[in-house]
């Protein structure tokens, strides 16, 4: 799972969930990111033409983390983005699931008997966590491949830091310094050796092995 920089978070420590007196403080009980594998499929149109195509991302050019499966919860996942970051909860709904109830605060689950939500009317359903391979093959299925969106639990993941986040990585070589400034503070704030935190480069367009160590 990865989670490419945003204007969410704050661009010296994006790691920090959005603090709660910031614009964004009503989304800091989630974090979003994006699942990528061999299985994904190859997004044709924002990549050189006569190329096979390349990795569904969010962003072409910014870097990011890449999150523990083992240190997060999933929350629930889409297709594509659906806009998560407008689903939120408050108090007076104790049972909402941060990005993944509808604007009213109501459960729209996909299931794979209704895997489009065709039944529900107040929005695009979510996929619990137990079904992100069904979210995976929907993917697939669309005519133009876009990214998915998987929704994890913001208490758990600030839990869990550092163990939370597994690598930082960048993607285009004039984007490698900002990344680089991220694993630093990284590794500073939390006392880490730089080995234990891999710096690692993505090339999108490489499903057998995407991502390269370096320093």
């Amino acid at each position: 799972m990865i989670h490419q920089f945003d204007s969410i978070a704050d661009v010296t420590e994006p790691w920090v969930l959005c603090p709660h007196d910031a614009w964004c403080s009503k989304v800091r009980d989630r974090v979003s990111a994006s699942l990528v594998s061999a299985m994904s499929p190859r997004d044709t149109i924002h990549y050189p033409k006569g190329s096979d195509g390349g990795l569904p991302l969010f962003d072409f050019t910014r870097g990011g983390l890449i999150f523990s499966p083992w240190f997060n919860q999933v929350s629930c996942a889409y297709p594509a983005d659906a806009g998560a970051m407008g689903r939120i909860c408050t108090d007076d709904h104790p049972d909402c699931i941060p990005g993944c109830y509808d604007k009213r605060q109501n459960p729209v689950w996909c299931t794979p008997d209704d895997p489009w939500g065709t039944s529900v009317k107040s929005g695009n359903c979510a996929w619990a966590p137990e079904h992100l391979h069904l979210m995976m093959e929907q993917q697939s299925s669309a005519r133009n491949a876009a990214y998915n969106e998987v929704v994890l639990a913001g208490d758990v993941y600030a839990q869990h830091l550092p163990r939370s986040i597994e690598a930082v990585f960048y993607i285009k070589q004039e984007q490698k310094y900002i990344a680089k400034q991220v694993h630093r503070a990284l590794v500073k704030h939390f006392g880490i050796e730089e080995s234990a935190l891999p710096f690692l480069k993505l090339d999108p367009q490489d499903y057998h092995n995407p991502f390269t160590l370096t320093s």
